[in-house]
């Protein structure tokens, strides 16, 4: 398997748990119109994997995938409830979590250190399987609400 082809399994892999997160995470009402805004920022290196994703139902509305190479204006990611930043650029991850409000938009990250940055959801990779961890200092202080099931999944 090439390494082109085996980032982009890793990127079908993530895509399902960003759909599978989906499942367990209750937005506010106010902040949905019938449709889940998924925000991709920096390297978009998902591929097909996102066109699989979009307009896909969830318990709360359907998928609507927006991809930014950058985040330039706050009021870009404003409309997301999930953000996901691609890669392990940690003063690019720290700008855009800087810019968000966690209370409101669930940030997922795939680095070390994404946790202890202010992200909610850490995936990483562990004896080649891809797991998650999450953030429990952040667990009751936004605006979604995220199951007890996924909690107890995360490492």
């Amino acid at each position: 398997m090439t390494t082109t082809s085996a980032q982009g399994v890793v990127y079908q892999i993530k895509a399902s748990y960003i759909y599978n997160f989906l499942q367990f995470v209750r937005f506010s009402e106010s902040t949905l119109s019938g449709r889940i805004n998924v925000c991709i920022v920096g390297e978009n290196k998902f591929g097909e994997a996102l066109d699989v994703l979009e307009g896909t139902d969830t318990p709360q509305g359907k998928i609507t995938i927006n991809v930014f190479d950058n985040i330039t204006e706050p009021m870009q990611i404003d409309a997301c409830q999930v953000l996901y930043i691609v890669g392990s650029d940690i003063v690019f991850s720290q700008q855009v979590l800087d810019k968000i409000n966690k209370e409101n938009i669930l940030s997922i990250g795939e680095f070390p250190e994404f946790i202890n940055m202010g992200g909610y959801i850490e995936l990483f990779l562990n004896d080649d399987s891809i797991r998650f961890r999450v953030n429990q200092k952040l667990v009751g202080q936004t605006q979604f609400k995220v199951a007890a099931q996924l909690l107890s999944l995360g490492e």
